[in-house]
């Protein structure tokens, strides 16, 4: 079963230590591991399955959109298919929710990781150039 629930004070060794191994976020001074609980942002929180923890999630508000801020685990402990399950089936419809019932036009994220960009792409994200990726409401996904 999958679940949002809110990141605490006591989550944050656990990011720091995703973050530490994340080889694509780890040098970015912009990641701060406290920054990614609850009370920051529009909505921060944990995606979680009966396993545990899948991906600790920041949204924030820019412009007309929400930039989605996520920390994933290493691959050795999360493996790919139980974050793509977490995130098609509840994470990305939540943001997804969250953003058009206050109004947003769409969701954006920025990422390098080629994985990431194929699989945002898969979920209707689009390349806007300068390496975001936005999902417009309303807009048809190009697959």
């Amino acid at each position: 079963m999958l679940n949002l629930s809110p990141t605490t004070q006591e989550d944050i060794k656990q990011i720091t230590e995703w973050l530490n191994a994340d080889p694509w976020h780890k040098d970015d001074p912009r990641n701060i591991p406290e920054l990614m609980t609850t009370g920051n942002g529009l909505l921060s929180f944990c995606l979680r399955d009966d396993e545990g923890p899948l991906v600790y999630i920041k949204l924030t508000e820019e412009g007309n959109y929400v930039r989605i801020a996520m920390q994933f685990a290493p691959e050795g402990v999360v493996s790919k298919r139980r974050l793509v399950i977490g995130l098609v089936d509840a994470g990305i419809p939540a943001m997804k929710l969250f953003a058009e019932q206050r109004g947003y036009r769409g969701l954006i994220f920025e990422s390098v990781n080629p994985s990431l960009i194929a699989f945002g792409k898969k979920q209707g994200f689009n390349d806007e150039g300068n390496n975001d990726y936005s999902m417009i409401f309303g807009e048809q996904i190009h697959v």
